[in-house]
């Protein structure tokens, strides 16, 4: 039978069973939709993205 697939708020469904570069694109998610809401500033949600990108061993392919 076919994988799992999952919805998401912010765009096509995606494959439950990816790697781990799936959950860094999820965690990078965070600080762009708390600052949709008005939670963060675009300066803090900036900082905390840049943050995860320069701390993740995986973002090789993530940054451009």
């Amino acid at each position: 039978m076919g994988r799992a697939t999952e919805t998401t708020p912010s765009g096509p469904s995606r494959d439950a069973g990816t790697s781990a570069d799936a959950d860094t694109v999820d965690a990078l998610e965070t600080p762009r939709e708390r600052y949709v809401r008005g939670e963060i500033g675009e300066a803090e949600s900036k900082r905390r993205v840049d943050r995860l990108l320069d701390t993740d061993p995986g973002k090789s392919g993530l940054r451009r």
